[in-house]
């Protein structure tokens, strides 16, 4: 019985391919973030309320976030279709917690809290 070694070559990194080692962060504007989620927020059909902003003051911390709060009461595709756009329309923000409930079983739109941070360069702010 013949028996073949087979030796992988280590993985190698091209020296003409840069590394990104953080993410770019846009400069901070408040009023585009706010413009920003209402138009994604509209597009996917979903309604606020008690929306609130605020922005964190974290002096170690090499950004800025700013956190968006909000409740809502929509289908389950209208807020899945949402948080979809916010990912992608806005890849500095995340979904840091989401909790839904729903007063009765056969209604459709669920009562939903979201809470997204939106990170942003430091030096970048006046």
């Amino acid at each position: 019985m013949l028996v073949a070694e087979v030796r992988r070559k280590p993985a190698s990194v091209s020296p003409n391919v840069p590394r990104q080692i953080a993410p770019q962060l846009p400069v901070f504007s408040s009023a585009e973030l706010v413009d920003a989620v209402n138009r994604i927020a509209t597009s996917a059909g979903i309604p606020f309320d008690e929306v609130s902003y605020h922005l964190e003051a974290a002096a170690s911390a090499p950004y800025l976030r700013y956190r968006v709060t909000f409740s809502t009461a929509a289908k389950y595709p209208l807020i899945r279709r949402f948080i979809d756009q916010m990912a992608m329309n806005l890849p500095h923000t995340t979904l840091d917690e989401i909790s839904c409930s729903r007063d009765d079983i056969p209604a459709a739109a669920l009562n939903c809290d979201l809470s997204f941070s939106a990170f942003f360069q430091k030096d970048g702010h006046g």
